[in-house]
């Protein structure tokens, strides 16, 4: 925090999104919270890491149809920092970015999370590597930007009472809109004063007497006595009432409306309809949208089945029968993939048909063990549902897409104007080429990061890079190599095709007992773990390793990244 003349600047360190200590939902309530209270968002994204920009993007479009858009409330700048970019990369890089970020809108259209949620735009800034003049040129273009801005908060009392409420609604899955809530709890504390007010003169009765108070500027109220003669004059024996007309609907066969007056000009009647997460549709009657619609809450009418008593769900450890009231209805599917839900049997002729969607279980699957139940689709799902589905339009793609053998798929490829894009579009124009890019990429950074400092360069120098690849087998194409000579890494890692399949348990096996071969006390080690299959997490090896490092008294480093 840093107190000037005219404001108090206050600065929120927030963990990266899609961080292994968390899940998806807890990811997107942390964008939330900091897209509420902050004027300025400054996002870093690692490109030589994280180059999956579409998915980057994907985080911040999981919370943008929840809350209501109030435009008071919605107004930071989105500021995107690709970091240790070189001067050369620079134009190609916020080039992809602008691309991916196009795509995204497009799909998304009305509904992107720049639009509703980022009011005060947005920069996408290819941030140089440190000591370089440019990045202290890029940090006061920052600062001056910010000045720019319009402060978001009169004072401390403000900031402090929004940054309680929007937690309080994060906690119980509240997505109205909170300018209501703020003005509710303004209303409360009026209608608690009032009568001491109008009673005293005063705020509240204490022994000593004090003039009223500006709440919000601190300043003190002028309470001097007001003649209303000539302001009543006009209205000397007028009786007249006016009242507001109800804008609520009158159910058909009925003469009057349940519950209060309504006055509010957009005001209407919602649907009755639920979803299973228990929220009620908010479009309202006899709307023209084929499915209803709603902001989703915790699955706490929902119960977890599955072919074994007991299973695990992203780290979570479950058995059958268990309430699904720690996820979100809506984020559920997300980090899924090509997946299949569980529901009871409509109609078993149907089933005997051969339907993509539908697959009748033959075994009794609890609970309920006696109704036969069916595997079914996803989009199924949500038809049977009868609400709109409320994955993103990428998400839903993903979810019928098939996975193996995906990284010979050219869905993903090396980036062009590349310096060794020519060498890799020889044979590996696809996602196994994009990841040999990524990999070259990131250890020129490395060398390019400390290359102005002679210390840290003999220190970088001194790195060893080793190599696994796997499927059903691992390969071990480079290991504990220096970093003096990348075309001869490249070189070996273009001998290297995709193939099929995938074992987790053995490529993390390999791993640790590379580290145990080649144990160093003076160097870190660290684990970059890329895969785009889907195979269960290898808890058993994780833990030897860890296990085996912390008895040598060396920490261990594990980064993980789905292609």
């Amino acid at each position: 925090m840093v107190n000037t003349r005219e404001y108090i600047y206050v600065a929120l360190d927030f963990e990266g999104l899609k961080s292994l200590e968390r899940t998806p939902q807890e990811d997107m309530f942390l964008m939330l919270f900091n897209t509420v209270v902050s004027s300025l968002i400054l996002f870093k994204n690692q490109f030589t890491i994280n180059r999956d920009v579409s998915t980057m993007f994907q985080k911040f479009q999981d919370g943008a149809k929840l809350f209501e858009s109030d435009p008071e409330i919605f107004q930071a700048r989105l500021w995107i920092i690709i970091k240790d970019v070189p001067q050369v990369d620079e134009n190609d890089i916020k080039r992809e970015f602008q691309l991916k970020l196009s795509q995204l809108v497009k799909a998304e259209g009305e509904d992107n999370f720049i639009t509703r949620m980022y009011k005060g735009g947005m920069n996408i800034t290819p941030w140089p590597v440190f000591n370089d003049i440019a990045w202290f040129k890029n940090l006061a273009k920052i600062k001056k930007s910010l000045d720019k801005q319009k402060t978001k908060y009169e004072n401390a009392k403000t900031f402090l009472q929004n940054t309680k409420v929007i937690m309080a609604k994060l906690k119980i899955c509240d997505w109205g809109s909170l300018n209501e809530n703020l003005i509710q709890i303004r209303v409360a504390m009026l209608k608690r004063l009032f009568p001491i007010a109008v009673s005293y003169g005063l705020e509240q009765k204490d022994p000593n007497i004090e003039c009223l108070m500006n709440y919000d500027s601190g300043e003190q109220i002028n309470d001097s006595i007001i003649d209303l003669c000539d302001i009543l004059k006009d209205f000397k024996n007028s009786s007249k009432i006016e009242t507001l007309k109800c804008n609520k609907k009158i159910p058909p066969n009925e003469f009057k409306h349940t519950g209060k007056h309504t006055h509010n000009e957009n005001g209407f009647h919602y649907r009755d309809a639920k979803c299973r997460c228990e929220y009620y549709c908010t479009l309202s009657y006899k709307h023209k949208q084929k499915d209803h619609d709603t902001r989703h809450g915790n699955m706490t009418q929902t119960e977890f089945t599955g072919e074994d008593n007991e299973f695990e769900y992203l780290g979570h450890k479950l058995r059958v029968g268990d309430q699904g009231t720690f996820v979100l209805c809506n984020l559920f599917c997300k980090e899924l993939g090509r997946h299949r839900h569980i529901d009871y049997c409509q109609n078993e002729e149907i089933c005997k048909i051969e339907n993509q969607n539908i697959q009748h279980i033959n075994e009794k699957v609890s609970p309920n063990p006696d109704r036969s139940k069916d595997f079914i689709s996803h989009k199924l799902y949500w038809e049977r549902t009868g609400f709109k589905d409320p994955y993103s339009v990428q998400e839903q793609q993903e979810f019928t897409k098939y996975r193996s053998d995906s990284m010979r798929a050219q869905d993903k490829k090396p980036i062009s104007r590349y310096p060794i894009y020519n060498d890799l579009i020889k044979e590996h124009d696809n996602r196994i080429g994009a990841v040999y890019q990524a990999v070259y990429y990131f250890v020129e950074t490395r060398i390019n990061s400390v290359r102005t400092n002679h210390n840290q360069m003999s220190l970088a120098m001194r790195d060893n890079i080793s190599l696994i690849l796997f499927n059903t087998k691992v390969i071990i194409p480079f290991e504990n190599r220096d970093l003096t000579d990348l075309t001869v890494l490249l070189d070996i890692m273009l001998k290297q095709n995709a193939y099929g399949g995938t074992s987790y348990d053995l490529a993390i096996q390999k791993a640790g007992s590379l580290i145990e071969t080649h144990f160093d006390p003076t160097k870190v080690n660290i684990i970059i773990f890329l895969s785009d299959g889907e195979c269960g997490a290898p808890m058993k090896q994780l833990r030897a390793i860890c296990e085996q490092n912390k008895a040598k008294g060396s920490p261990l480093y594990l980064y993980t990244q789905k292609a």
